[in-house]
């Protein structure tokens, strides 16, 4: 079954929540950033959808949506880092909890 339009969904939704909120702080995204993005990737790997191609969307996604929020651009390139991190983080986690 194809859910690549509810992960992609749920990772605008993240999105949304970390910019709009300015939940992506210095150091990590908040909890229910964290959990949008988890939820996210638990989709995406149910549907077979490789990592990459959801960090690759989320990087699309920032590029057309979000970037411009910010002023600095150094703070815009961190923000993005510290949400790709946090995605990576859950699509492994995820993958390893269902081994388990």
């Amino acid at each position: 079954m194809d859910h690549s339009a509810e992960y992609d969904a749920l990772l605008r939704k993240a999105l949304d929540r970390a910019t709009l909120g300015e939940a992506v702080g210095r150091h990590q995204p908040e909890a229910n950033v964290r959990a949008l993005l988890a939820d996210a990737c638990r989709v995406a790997r149910a549907d077979a959808v490789p990592a990459e191609r959801v960090v690759v969307a989320i990087k699309s996604h920032w590029v057309a949506r979000y970037e411009a929020r910010y002023t600095d651009r150094t703070e815009s390139r961190s923000a993005l880092e510290r949400l790709v991190t946090a995605c990576i983080e859950a699509y492994f986690d995820e993958a390893r909890s269902s081994k388990v």
